[in-house]
């Protein structure tokens, strides 16, 4: 509701406030898509959300109309993209829709709807070798406890109702 909003908004308030300017700097250098050159002529093109916006999240559910539409026109033999911080593998059409999850802050859903935050670093490696490509992902575990620690001792606001995804 409207008091977590607010809660989140001050969070991410605070995490803006902890970065340097070489941190921006290196922020500003980030482009909405990346088209990368893979074997054979085929292509990956990685974005945040969708092609098509930042914010957009396409999952497992998303219909394929709603997905064409985000993808804006864009073609790849492997679309990456990410801000659900949940992994994911699905074919549409010709190509492979991948998100490799987050390193920082994974999602697991749980059966009654809550979300957790798995103790996990979560990424992906794509490979191509002549014609052939493959994708592995990776799940690497962390320390849950110091994280948690970690937002009480830096000071990061709302830390308490923060951490319980992390002890879901």
């Amino acid at each position: 509701g409207d008091e977590d909003a607010r809660r989140l908004e001050a969070i991410d308030q605070w995490c803006a406030e902890q970065m340097t300017e070489a941190d921006l700097d290196f922020l500003r250098t980030f482009r909405p898509t990346i088209e990368l050159p893979l074997a054979a002529g085929r292509t990956l093109l990685a974005y945040h959300g969708s092609p098509r916006s930042y914010g957009e999240v396409i999952a497992a559910t998303t219909p394929d109309d709603l997905v064409r539409q985000m993808l804006a026109g864009r073609r790849a033999l492997v679309l990456a993209g990410g801000h659900w911080h949940f992994q994911l593998l699905r074919r549409f059409e010709d190509a492979l829709l991948v998100n490799p999850g987050s390193v920082g802050l994974a999602y697991d859903l749980l059966p009654d709807g809550a979300v957790r935050v798995p103790p996990r670093a979560e990424y992906a490696i794509l490979a191509t070798e002549g014609d052939t490509l493959s994708l592995d992902f990776k799940r690497v575990p962390y320390d849950r406890d110091a994280t948690v620690r970690l937002m009480f001792e830096r000071g990061m606001p709302h830390a308490a109702w923060w951490s319980e995804a992390w002890r879901r």
